[in-house]
């Protein structure tokens, strides 16, 4: 699945705000028009009663896709998911707000699910991992999704104040600028340590044998029996020195194609065979876990697997989630896409 984030509402252009149609465009960071994005009103006058849209609660599988790519229902809604294409499928969400596994059916077959509570809820395919699409679940009858220019109109929203939400993929800037910002703060949160290992540090730090200290590092040189870490703690300014006896880096692999001195993947760069990810955290790869060459074309007997393809899947880190992408590796080299992942 792709990362998602929110677009900047000070990016967004409305007129007529107390009429009974709204007008919005919705603009990325670099100015461009943002399409399939939803744009959400919530009014404290709206109709009391179900939330209903004149579009088809339905997310058709077609062509190899998810059709319409980005769909809205109210909570509550039944939602079709019909297959078109000649071939099974084996759609599932894994969202918080709403998982399920709709295991193969074939073509002209359709299955249902009910979509009990508001959230964001995106879905993939088990059997064809280049398919994704996203489920909004809301519980306002005033929400509609861009067009090409990033344009909406919202009919009969009534007069008086009311909260525009905003939802949207994140796009590369908006990406590079998590990573930039925020990606400690989500590897703490998201990644948590064995309950045992927790004790273990609180112990020690309850011993005064442990100190923590969040900080930038500036300068590391020789110092006696050890080193000295110069250091800008966070929040500050001024520099800050320690002198220690062992430094251990514990900040993971270096993702950085770049940057890197392995010889593998040095001599796969040489050749052209890999290159980096847009945000160069890993190895550009497909969804189907191929390798990208630097002329732009993916080599399907060359595969990556775990942390060295989030830039691509993110969420590529824990056991669970390399387990899966094995499984769906394994599964496309034995040409057994009929195997269902129960268990992963």
């Amino acid at each position: 699945m792709r990362s998602l984030g929110l677009i900047p509402a000070a990016l967004i252009c409305a007129t007529a705000a107390s009429a009974a149609t709204v007008d919005v465009q919705v603009l990325g960071p670099d100015g461009h028009p943002a399409a399939d994005a939803v744009v959400m009103i919530d009014s404290p006058h709206a109709p009391a009663g179900p939330v209903h849209f004149p579009w088809p609660l339905e997310v058709k599988q077609e062509n190899l896709s998810f059709q319409p790519h980005v769909l809205i229902v109210p909570v509550g809604a039944d939602v079709v998911f019909p297959n078109m294409d000649k071939v099974r499928h084996h759609v599932y969400s894994f969202s918080p707000a709403k998982q399920f596994q709709l295991k193969l059916y074939g073509r002209e077959e359709k299955r249902i699910v009910t979509f009990d509570k508001p959230g964001v809820v995106p879905i993939g395919c088990n059997i064809h991992d280049q398919m994704s699409g996203t489920i909004l679940v809301v519980n306002t009858p005033y929400a509609a999704v861009t067009d090409g220019q990033g344009r909406v109109s919202i009919a009969d929203v009534p007069a008086g104040g009311a909260t525009l939400r905003l939802w949207a993929a994140a796009d590369l800037t908006e990406r590079r600028r998590f990573l930039r910002h925020l990606r400690a703060w989500w590897d703490v949160h998201r990644h948590r340590i064995a309950p045992k290992v927790a004790d273990k540090i609180a112990a020690m730090k309850a011993a005064g044998r442990l100190e923590i200290v969040a900080g930038k590092l500036a300068d590391v040189s020789g110092s006696g029996k050890g080193a000295r870490i110069s250091y800008r703690p966070r929040g500050q300014n001024a520099i800050a020195a320690l002198d220690v006896r062992r430094i251990i880096n514990a900040s993971g692999p270096q993702g950085d194609l770049l940057r890197t001195t392995e010889p593998l993947l040095c001599r796969l760069l040489e050749r052209g065979l890999i290159r980096p990810d847009p945000l160069r955290i890993g190895i550009d790869v497909t969804q189907q876990s191929e390798t990208i060459g630097a002329d732009g074309e993916p080599h399907p007997t060359l595969l990556a697997l775990g942390p060295m393809t989030r830039g691509t899947f993110w969420e590529i880190v824990a056991v669970p989630d390399i387990r899966r992408q094995t499984w769906a590796v394994a599964r496309k080299l034995s040409n057994a896409h009929w195997v269902g992942g129960e268990g992963l």
